[in-house]
């Protein structure tokens, strides 16, 4: 036991997800231990490694086993960072009984670890984070040997991996200020409505039509105006504004997007009128125009409104989509539907058309000039060819993925003319028509469940609680702007130290870190500037590896002097507009006060 013992203990240090997934609570196998390896250094398998890394810096290892090999590894490349993983959780766990492994758990080029399929994305989210050049993937002798094509696939999925990923952090700069913005704006307003996780599984066992505002919709919009008496009429961002041109109120409406765009696509009074469901970092004056029939739901990458309304990761049950029919196919999805109908879902140009009919928020000559440069293409519902962008096959996978991890729900793809979608059968409106026409749904039912899902008081708590925390963030600003400056001050001495009085250097540095664990170490740095300067901390992040294994002082010193003196001016920059925002934020805390409500529940 003593093994096991120690073992943990570096690991809840070092590698604290590994233990997330609870597997660390199995016990041990008798006989289980069947990653061996050898007492002696593998001098024929080391050399393949050596063949394949090269002169990468920074590399994958497939495979723990007993941590013998890795050892080897890391005393070969003593200047390389490590990120390892072993997909058997019973041989790790078994190795951490029978082994003490503190001996290479403890290393510090050993960047990060994961343990077993649950956890890959975890290390490839590090990886992405932290990796900036190209890795080398070499895999333990063991899996050579018994599936090397693992270590390719592997390999494939974590490049798949890092292109979503980057992709997401653009999104994140393009959005930044709008994201922060809309979700502390959002805050008073959400603290008074009803959540998404409040109405989970209410509406069990009926039909939702997702909207979408794609082309074929003006072939069968017309259908939706019978298609409401049975069955639930979501309509997706912009799809409200060719609904409420053929005068057709959905059940609901979901805005998803942050820009300030969504104020005209739900300008009109007719579009104000339906229910709407508003994700967290969505465009904050469109939730602002309405006073009723309001209901929120939290993204899970909304770090932000998590932190100050105290949201925990499971109660954020959105996942960001590429599309906001992805987010609608969630919303029905909680709500209980067990069949879900697209309809407007194109996913590419049939007729060389963008949108349908009614649709007028984007601009005409962005929309001609996507249409012609369109170099992919698709396969619609009869069989024949559509041109689409790279974008819209993200989307249209992105749909497919949530098709997959819901099958109990059954998928109908009603999109006369627009792509096909793996996972749903297709069948024309007409088709659908008849086989819901004899459910019948109230034209209220979303208002209703609405009204009947508000508190019977404003919980002047939870307010009183989010609105000091708000102030606190806001006053720590000034704090944390004199902790930068006296930390810039140390960072533009250290390189000249370096050359000249390297042990004042040594000093300035460890008061460098400590000042810099000082500054990140706040409870509210990381969900607001994670998603201020999620590009520059990603570029930072980079280099941090390089940063740490560089034992030469000088090099050393003139990383942190350009990598994270660069990083704390691009702090600073942002302090004043986040103090402008969360004052604004503070402000209109002040006028929500607690109101009792004469809705009953029945």
């Amino acid at each position: 036991m003593l093994n096991y013992e120690r073992n943990l203990a570096v690991i809840k240090k070092r590698f604290p997800h590994v233990l997330e997934e609870n597997f660390i609570i199995k016990e041990f196998v008798q006989d289980g231990l069947k990653l061996t390896e050898s007492l002696e250094k593998d001098h024929e398998w080391l050399a393949a490694v050596e063949a394949s890394v090269g002169g990468l810096k920074s590399i994958f290892v497939y495979g723990f086993g007993q941590g013998l090999g890795l050892s080897d590894l890391v005393e070969l490349y003593p200047d390389r960072i490590f990120f390892v993983y072993e997909p058997d959780e019973q041989s790790f766990i078994n190795a951490m009984h029978h082994i003490d492994l503190t001996f290479v758990l403890e290393h510090p080029n050993i960047y990060a670890i994961s343990v077993g399929n649950k956890q890959l994305d975890n290390l490839f989210s590090i990886m992405s984070t932290h990796i900036q050049n190209e890795m080398a993937f070499v895999a333990s002798r063991y899996y050579i040997e018994q599936q090397i094509e693992v270590l390719q696939s592997t390999k494939n999925k974590y490049l798949d991996y890092k292109k979503i990923f980057e992709s997401n952090q653009n999104v994140r700069d393009l959005f930044r200020h709008d994201w922060i913005r809309n979700s502390l704006f959002q805050i008073p307003t959400m603290l008074k409505i009803p959540s998404l996780n409040q109405v989970i599984g209410q509406l069990k066992g009926a039909t939702a039509i997702v909207v979408s505002s794609g082309p074929s919709l003006e072939k069968d919009i017309h259908w939706l105006e019978k298609l409401k008496q049975h069955a639930i009429i979501i309509s997706a961002g912009s799809s409200i504004q060719a609904l409420a041109k053929h005068g057709i109120e959905p059940h609901l409406a979901i805005v998803m997007d942050g820009g300030e765009i969504n104020s005209k696509i739900f300008s009109s009074e007719e579009a104000k009128r339906a229910p709407l469901l508003f994700a967290s970092t969505a465009y904050y004056q469109v939730s602002d125009a309405k006073e009723d029939g309001l209901i929120y739901g939290v993204l899970n990458n909304d770090d932000v409104t998590s932190y100050f309304m105290d949201i925990g990761q499971k109660e954020k049950i959105l996942h960001p989509n590429p599309t906001v029919a992805g987010t609608a196919i969630q919303a029905a999805a909680w709500l209980g539907c067990t069949r879900i109908i697209l309809m407007g879902q194109d996913l590419s140009f049939p007729g060389e058309q963008f949108y349908a009919e009614g649709i007028n928020h984007a601009d005409q000559g962005y929309i001609d000039e996507t249409i012609k440069k369109a170099e992919h293409n698709v396969i619609n519902v009869n069989g024949e060819y559509n041109r689409t962008t790279a974008g819209f096959l993200q989307m249209k996978e992105r749909i497919e993925n949530l098709i997959a991890i819901l099958p109990e729900i059954e998928f109908v793809n009603s999109t006369r003319n627009g792509a096909q979608v793996e996972g749903s059968t297709w069948k024309p409106a007409e088709d659908v028509f008849e086989i819901l026409k004899k459910e019948e749904i109230d034209k209220n039912i979303i208002t209703n469940l609405i009204e009947q899902s508000k508190s019977l008081t404003l919980d002047s708590t939870k307010v009183e609680k989010v609105k000091e925390k708000l102030i606190r963030t806001k006053d720590d600003i000034f704090s944390l702007v004199t902790d930068i400056d006296q930390t810039l001050k140390l960072v533009n001495k250290i390189r000249e130290l370096s050359r000249t009085k390297p042990a004042k250097c040594q000093k300035n540095l460890e008061l460098i870190e400590q000042n810099w664990a000082n500054i990140v170490n706040r409870d509210w740095f990381n969900p607001l500037y994670e998603t201020l300067i999620p590009v520059e901390i990603g570029r930072f992040d980079k280099e941090l590896p390089s940063i740490i294994t560089e034992i030469n002082i000088i090099r050393k010193s003139d990383l942190i002097a350009e990598h994270l003196g660069e990083l704390l001016q691009q702090i600073l920059k942002q302090s004043s507009f986040l103090t402008e925002v969360l004052s604004e934020s503070i402000e209109r805390m002040d006028g929500l006060q607690p109101e009792r409500s004469f809705n009953v529940r029945i």
